[in-house]
């Protein structure tokens, strides 16, 4: 039975200001090689039990996976062997203060064949209040390594409504990335999730308000419609036939596992999640 496959990396160098997924700082902590071997001992508990399982999708979210050494991903997708579609969508999250050319490589040669790449904006300034540890030139540059590296696959993201910007400075954000030649991009409004740095900050007071992000929102679909890509959900575009099958799954109430602190699942008819504790041995 085909099933997606969702593995949480939730280590990050500097959690943003913004972000409620869970994460730990690597400086905090030394648990990168227990975690590996937790989430092999977890992937073949589920391939032991339900031995007709065939993962077509795998995607590694966090957190920062892109942080983690191109074995940790060989290794995951050596243990999910037999199991593995030959065909599968095989996606990281990429931030791009992480990586460079030769990193790239590695992750594609470990058999990761489609990347999404957090730019976030174009604007450095955005960037900074954002708490991004990159530039949009640095930015531009992954993207490029990741074509030259042979990706075929690329998607980055894009942030609306965030502090400073304005329907200008999201229109040369849109034009931008779509500028750079990705097949894919996610594009999503800033939500200030409690207990963030950004909810005590009073930095709400300094975004878009909602009608103004409605807005921008919609401005934003009509420019990446202009650029050629396709709206096949509410926050994903893509140029024809570069649709995230992993996406799809979860618009579609089809079957997915997570693995990983915090990771969600729908499977054998259930929904049900790993608690948000690394520390907790079933991860």
């Amino acid at each position: 039975m085909n099933t997606g496959l969702y593995i949480h990396v939730p280590f990050c160098v500097r959690k943003c200001p913004y972000c409620d997924f869970y994460s730990v700082s690597v400086s905090e902590n030394g648990l990168s090689g227990s975690y590996t071997e937790a989430v092999i001992r977890n992937i073949n508990r589920y391939t032991s039990e339900y031995s007709d399982i065939i993962f077509d999708t795998v995607y590694f979210g966090g957190g920062t996976p892109s942080f983690m050494d191109s074995s940790f991903f060989s290794r995951v997708l050596e243990t999910a062997g037999r199991n593995l579609s030959p065909e599968a969508e095989i996606t990281m999250e990429v931030n791009p203060g992480t990586v460079n050319f030769e990193k790239l490589n590695s992750f594609r040669s470990a058999g990761i064949n489609r990347i999404s790449v957090g730019i976030q904006s174009a604007s450095d300034s955005e960037l900074y209040d954002l708490g991004r540890i990159h530039t949009f030139r640095e930015a531009a540059e992954v993207v490029n390594d990741g074509f030259r590296a042979g990706f075929t696959n690329i998607s980055a993201d894009l942030m609306i409504g965030v502090k400073g910007q304005n329907s200008e400075s999201l229109v040369n954000s849109v034009n931008s990335i779509a500028g750079l030649g990705v097949q894919h991009v996610s594009s999503y409004m800033l939500k200030i999730e409690p207990g963030t740095p950004y909810s005590r900050s009073g930095i709400s007071e300094l975004i878009p308000d909602d009608d103004e992000s409605a807005d921008m929102y919609l401005l934003a679909v009509r420019t990446l419609a202009e650029r050629g890509y396709v709206q096949y959900e509410i926050s994903n575009f893509s140029r024809p036939g570069f649709e995230s099958r992993h996406n799809l799954k979860y618009w579609h109430c089809e079957e997915y596992i997570g693995i990983g602190p915090s990771a969600h699942s729908f499977f054998g008819g259930r929904r049900f999640e790993v608690p948000r504790n690394l520390s907790l041995i079933h991860i």
